[in-house]
Order: structure tokens, then sequence, then C-alpha cells
């Protein structure tokens, strides 16, 4: 099985019974959309893709970076690790929604392409 498919599965187990906020469609949606849209723009590095159906998996489903590098290796846990919000309002509740993007796009500024 390859890594991207793997990771597919992983993030479609880990996000089973949620749904999207608005749209109230399957979480799983979203990770498929993303990676859809690499693919659209030509990116076809295996641990990027993997990274990007594991992107939401630590910040909404209790997977930690530790379980992610332990089962797709350092690459794509490092990706997911630069994916996943730190500014969060449960981290930081003193900050309203505007200031946390702001503070989360700055730092994702800093992050790999």
């Amino acid at each position: 099985m390859t890594i991207v498919r793997k990771a597919l599965l992983f993030a479609a187990n880990a996000h089973r019974g949620q749904k999207r906020k608005y749209t109230d469609e399957p979480y799983i949606h979203h990770p498929m959309a993303v990676v859809l849209e690499l693919g659209m723009r030509g990116v076809t590095d295996p641990e990027v893709l993997a990274a990007a159906y594991l992107h939401d998996v630590v910040e909404d489903c209790g997977v930690t970076l530790t379980e992610i590098e332990a089962v797709f290796g350092f690459g794509v846990a490092g990706l997911v690790h630069e994916m996943t919000h730190v500014y969060t309002k449960e981290a930081y509740p003193e900050l309203n929604r505007k200031k946390r993007k702001e503070l989360e796009a700055a730092r994702i500024r800093s992050t790999s392409d």
C-alpha cells in the first residue's frame, strides 16, 4: 500500500463521524479536496500528499505527532506539524479569532514550501 493511500485511510478513520461545520458533509471531504488541489497544481511528492490527507488529524482527532511519525515517518510528521494550527481558541482563549488567524498566517509564512 502506498504512503498516500495509507494516509487517506488513516485520516478517514480518524475523522470518522465528523462533519464539516457549515456544509454538514463528511469531514474527510476537506483533506481529499486539499490533495486534489495539490494534484491539480502538479504536486506529486508522496510525503506532501500524505501530509495533506493528515493535516487536521492532530488538531481535530486527538492523534499525536508521535503517532504520525511512527506510522508515516519523520518527513510526513514534520509537514503535519507545520500545518497544525498553534493559535487555537483552546490554547489562546484571550485572543479573538481575527488575531489568532493573523498569528497563524505569520507562523505559516516561516514554514517550508
